[in-house]
């Protein structure tokens, strides 16, 4: 695992393609796909199994892309998936700025901002606690 970040970061390093600017949302999805084939590669009993998990990644062994669980998944969590695209924005950022900055909107967004991460904590702690939640464990025994 190590000797696989190592090697992209070195390889970054040389080509300078962690120093520009231009490419950031390129850096930010080269960076994840690298992270997602080193987490398949090491969690693999071999290469041969990582390779045949990777082709059903990626679609080559049948439609890899869509099923009746990406289907249930994507009813189930859209809106996570939206907030989770839109969070990982530099949005944190923006708002901090605004807060300092902006005299008119810092106090609407003291009282937003912790409210809002509030709720996104007791979302998930419920997301967490339905997904234990299973009356008929014991029936397993």
């Amino acid at each position: 695992w190590g000797l696989i970040n190592f090697t992209f970061i070195a390889l970054e390093k040389i080509s300078n393609f962690d120093k520009g600017t231009r490419f950031n949302p390129l850096r930010h999805l080269y960076a994840m796909f690298i992270v997602v084939i080193g987490w398949v590669i090491f969690r693999s009993p071999d290469l041969l199994q990582a390779g045949n998990y990777l082709g059903n990644m990626f679609g080559l062994y049948g439609n890899g892309f869509w099923s009746d669980t990406t289907w249930m998944f994507l009813k189930e969590y859209a809106l996570f998936f939206i907030l989770g695209i839109l969070f990982c924005m530099p949005i944190a950022t923006r708002m901090n700025k605004l807060m300092v900055d902006g005299a008119r909107f810092s106090k609407p967004l003291e009282l937003v901002y912790p409210i809002t991460i509030i709720v996104l904590f007791l979302v998930c702690v419920s997301y967490l606690v339905k997904g234990t939640y299973n009356p008929f464990i014991y029936f397993n025994f």
